[in-house]
């Protein structure tokens, strides 16, 4: 729904940057090796990746090697001021996203965007009643397995 709506769309380009590094270089941007260190806490820990995020303070290790056009992304990317972070369009034409794309990319998407969601071919009450199943434990009990197995096979062959 959020993305449907667009209200969003600053916080997932900010967490698309997030994946991007972590994707990159195999830990999160705002964590640091010393976060690790013998001795500090939890709380510790979390501060200091709090005021890193509130920074936006994060850095490529020396050993991850990563094009000008990645550096360049992510700079626009990971941005506090939502209004001055990279839109959705500008990473569509950023020369990180279009290298290597088919020349009819765009064209192909829009046509996509523009056929509309197709119907459900579920109800949300039959989604939620499947979430609801799911929600419940089976007891440990072989009998009640048992049980349960015959009433599906029993519905099966009532259909």
């Amino acid at each position: 729904q959020c993305m449907l709506d667009g209200r969003h769309q600053n916080a997932d380009i900010w967490s698309c940057g997030v994946i991007l590094y972590s994707m990159l270089v195999g830990q999160y941007p705002f964590e640091r090796p010393e976060d690790k260190a013998k001795g500090v806490t939890e709380h510790q820990k979390l501060q200091n990746v709090m005021k890193r995020i509130l920074a936006v303070d994060y850095k490529f290790p020396k050993q991850v090697k990563i094009s000008e056009a990645c550096h360049d992304i992510m700079t626009k990317i990971l941005v506090r001021d939502p209004n001055k972070r990279l839109t959705l369009q500008g990473i569509q034409a950023h020369p990180f996203y279009t290298k290597g794309l088919p020349k009819n990319f765009f064209a192909v998407n829009e046509q996509l965007k523009n056929a509309g969601l197709p119907p459900s071919l579920q109800t949300m009450q039959s989604i939620d009643a499947i979430l609801q199943e799911a929600k419940v434990v089976p007891g440990s009990d072989d009998a009640d397995l048992d049980e349960m197995y015959d009433e599906a096979l029993a519905d099966c062959e009532d259909e």
